[in-house]
């Protein structure tokens, strides 16, 4: 089976808020502690190209525990500092204006540019709710949904949308990963 992969300008948005927000050295460490696949996965990433979610995963596990945080915390904050990292531009302010039923609309053309596998089914599920199934990727890892769940809250906040959550889980036939993005609608 053909393992995930994330867009490399995603992984680049992340490691540029991880360099800021704690340093170099706890990175480097990381990397050195790293396995000679993720090293070396991680040491040719440009922004077309994709990186290997398990590299990143793992790469992820050694700085978390060398500036002492934990695992999921630290996922949450990079994949959120990453996004408004890769954010920044022209269209940033404009997604403001965007109406909510055309910004969910967008969720699975966002998802596609972002990660190699699986595709994305949008629901309603009302006024500032939409149900999002993950089709393709049934094997998905806590650890990728906890990230995808923080990039479309980060989405979402930069968009202005307020009091973003996003639970996540499997669907009842284990078939498919979901996830619940609720905002308050104004």
């Amino acid at each position: 089976m053909d393992r995930p992969r994330m867009r490399g300008s995603i992984w680049l948005g992340q490691l540029r808020y991880m360099q800021d927000t704690m340093g170099t050295a706890p990175l480097t460490q990381a990397l050195a502690a790293s396995t000679a696949t993720t090293r070396t996965a991680l040491a040719r990433v440009l922004p077309v190209s994709w990186v290997c979610t398990e590299a990143a995963a793992e790469f992820k596990q050694h700085v978390a525990w060398r500036v002492g945080e934990d695992c999921d915390a630290l996922q949450r904050r990079v994949c959120c500092g990453g996004i408004e990292y890769t954010a920044r531009g022209v269209w940033r302010p404009m997604l403001k204006f965007v109406p909510d039923r055309m910004l969910a609309s967008r969720i699975p053309t966002l998802y596609r540019r972002a990660f190699d596998k699986g595709g994305l089914e949008v629901e309603t599920l009302g006024t500032g709710a939409v149900l999002v199934r993950v089709l393709g990727w049934p094997d998905m890892t806590h650890f990728d949904a906890m990230g995808i769940a923080s990039g479309l809250e980060a989405v979402l906040s930069i968009a202005g949308r307020t009091d973003v959550s996003c639970r996540f889980g499997h669907g009842s036939d284990d078939a498919h990963v979901y996830f619940e993005l609720r905002w308050r609608a104004d």
